[in-house]
């Protein structure tokens, strides 16, 4: 009944009336000379009884509505009130009042009460259609120029009008009621479903945890084992060291002894003296000995997090996630951006196709750390096998699939993505990469494009070492516009600066940091690798050599500058003549995972010379110390990575 309340003071009315003019329904107390609503002058005639309101708003009124004690018997029509027979009585007692109709409250009935005209008394016989109001008989005199019809056929028709009126109420009442049934049906299914699908979810989840309690029992015994089998390593090793230390003492004893003799007993006993010495510090077992508490073995738990990051819920009949170009005008636009396109054959972007954000504006990405500023750039043709294409055959006859990242590599500053794409492929099939710009609207987060195109494989260059990106793609029909489903949002982690891996310095190598430089000095034999690996484009970094022995001919010991794989410890390169240049030999590296080439620039070589003998990626910079067993000079070398390739480096691999 909400809707039948006082449009003033909105509380139901006492006395409702209806304004002619707009048709207002209001408390009697609201009227005056204007109306509230559109400010036209009203007289009282105009101002009609709202008598089906009351008669909805009385239908169980029960006290009087003058002194509310006691019950209502009479209704007086003109009042339009529910009256008890006291107050009617005194109501209707004096003068205008006594025109008025009253009948009893329970036979009242809008639709059957008998009106009469209140001027003559007299029954309605007419309806004025100019001023559209009841007259008798007597009125038709004052209503001569005015379109008269009988009140009965103006009655039977606007009874019949509310008649079908109410029809097509009571059939919307239906429709509408059967609708609520379906929701309140569906509703109920969906809570079933959703039980269903939250207990398969919780069953699926218990036997993950179980088997993730089983690898968990499985990894730590193993680390156990490798834990006993170091301990023993190095008691082992403790005690080679505690035999030569004591072979040491006993020889300084022996040293110190001999100072105390005469010199002629000094010189007499120099040569036995150096024999055993020499004798001792080539029987040195401690020579042998690696001390290292790291473990050989490491826990990979990226197949893991790659089997997660696709374990999803998707609704099959939810909406496609709608394009967020059309909110994308509120963000500040990133700095140009560079991405390469790889494919067996051929470059496919043109500059002129280059989607690109030509401003040069910050950006924040996620993990609330200043982003990067990804370029696009054409890059020369490259290789990369995709043997996984077997594995999506459903693409050819479904090419709006819903895509999936199968390869997603990263170095400090690039990150290479592909995904399913069609063996056959379609000529007019292309893909939408976009990016988080790590901002939220409504609590949706926010991607910008980044890539368009045909090609499947993309490189994100000129990004930020160790920083998270979030990327999704999405595949379309140049031909029809179609587009398909976003696949799910994939983060990437892009590593640390290149530098050298401190745990793989053993015995052998030594850190010396020399002023804001720090320099590997080998004592000894052995490899020194990089912490992270490349697995794709193009790598410089420098490497300066010092020898101590600067003007030493042992031609027997050499210094190779190369790559080692990640599961070998054979370094693939080229051994350096460090020992041919006076002071410090500087040597640059290039290298190509494309082109599986590496380059070397040194004094030696100022054109390059090419080692092309690489095993496959990922590639991690290792160098390896081979000194001579006569060779006592110890090597020191440093080096910087993630150096600017300059053209002269494309130029010469090219």
């Amino acid at each position: 009944m909400e809707e039948f309340q006082c449009e003033l003071c909105q509380s139901f009315p006492n006395s409702p009336v209806i304004l002619s003019c707009c048709l207002k329904s209001v408390c009697k107390e609201h009227v005056s000379d204007q109306c509230p609503f559109c400010g036209i002058s009203i007289c009282e005639e105009e101002i009609i009884p709202n008598r089906i309101l009351q008669s909805l708003l009385h239908k169980d009124l029960k006290t009087c509505e003058r002194c509310e004690n006691k019950p209502s018997t009479v209704l007086c029509k003109q009042c339009v009130a529910y009256l008890c027979k006291d107050c009617s009585a005194h109501l209707h007692s004096l003068g205008v009042y006594r025109r008025h109709i009253v009948t009893a409250a329970n036979n009242y009935d809008a639709g059957k009460s008998e009106e009469k005209c209140q001027e003559h008394g007299l029954s309605f016989s007419h309806i004025c259609t100019d001023e559209w109001k009841a007259i008798c008989d007597r009125c038709l005199s004052m209503h001569e120029d005015h379109a008269v019809l009988a009140f009965d056929e103006v009655i039977d028709d606007a009874l019949n009008e509310i008649q079908i009126k109410q029809e097509k109420i009571e059939a919307k009442s239906r429709e509408i009621k059967q609708g609520i049934i379906r929701v309140k049906e569906s509703l109920d299914g969906i809570e079933n479903n959703a039980n269903q699908v939250k207990l398969q979810v919780t069953q699926a989840f218990n036997s993950m945890k179980q088997m993730l309690k089983w690898k968990e029992e499985e990894i730590i015994s193993e680390l156990e084992t490798a834990k006993e089998r170091k301990i023993n390593q190095l008691n082992f090793s403790k005690e080679s060291l505690e035999k030569g230390i004591k072979k040491l003492q006993t020889i300084a004893q022996f040293i110190t002894a001999t100072k105390n003799q005469s010199a002629t007993t000094i010189f007499t006993s120099l040569s036995y003296l150096s024999h055993i010495i020499e004798q001792a510090l080539e029987n040195d077992e401690s020579q042998e000995l690696t001390i290292n508490s790291d473990f050989d073995c490491k826990i990979n738990v990226q197949p893991l997090q790659a089997a997660l990051e696709k374990v999803c819920f998707r609704d099959e009949n939810s909406s496609r996630v709608p394009s967020p170009k059309g909110s994308m005008n509120s963000f500040s636009k990133s700095p140009r951006q560079r991405v390469s396109d790889i494919t067996n054959k051929s470059t496919l972007l043109k500059k002129n196709e280059q989607n690109c954000l030509k401003d040069k504006d910050l950006m924040n990405f996620y993990d609330e750390k200043q982003a990067s500023t990804p370029r696009i750039r054409n890059c020369t043709p490259t290789h990369i096998r995709d043997n996984s294409s077997c594995q999506f055959q459903s693409l050819d006859e479904n090419p709006l699939e819903r895509r999936v990242f199968i390869k997603k590599l990263q170095t400090a500053s690039a990150i290479q993505v592909s995904w399913s794409h069609p063996p056959k492929g379609s000529p007019d099939l292309q893909y939408c990469l976009e990016y988080g710009v790590g901002t939220k609207i409504q609590n949706i987060e926010q991607f910008r494009q980044v890539y368009k195109g045909p090609a499947h494989t993309c490189i994100i260059t000129d990004l930020l070492p160790k920083t998270s990106y979030r990327f999704r793609v999405s595949p379309s029909l140049a031909s029809t516009d179609e587009k398909g489903d976003w696949s799910e949002v994939v983060t990437i982690g892009t590593h640390d600066a290149q530098k050298i891996d401190a745990s793989t310095l053993g015995t052998h190598a030594t850190m010396i940091a020399r002023g804001s430089e720090k320099w590997i000095q080998f004592d000894r034999a052995g490899i020194v690798l990089c912490q992270n690996p490349y697995p794709f484009g193009k790598h410089v970094w420098e490497v300066k050599i010092l020898n101590n022995a600067l003007f030493s001919n042992d031609s027997q010991s050499s210094f190779k500058i190369g790559v080692a794989s990640q599961k070998g410890r054979q370094v693939y390169g080229c051994p350096i003549n460090y020992q041919a240049a006076r002071g410090t030999c500087k040597i640059k590296v290039v290298l190509d995972m494309e082109a599986g080439t590496l380059t070397f620039f040194s004094p030696f070589s100022p054109q390059g010379e090419i080692f092309s003998s690489l095993p496959e990626g990922p590639l991690y910079p290792a160098f390896q110390n081979k000194p001579s067993k006569t060779s006592a000079a110890s090597l020191k070398f440093m080096a910087s990575f993630d150096c600017k390739i300059t053209d002269t480096d494309l130029n010469f691999n090219q």
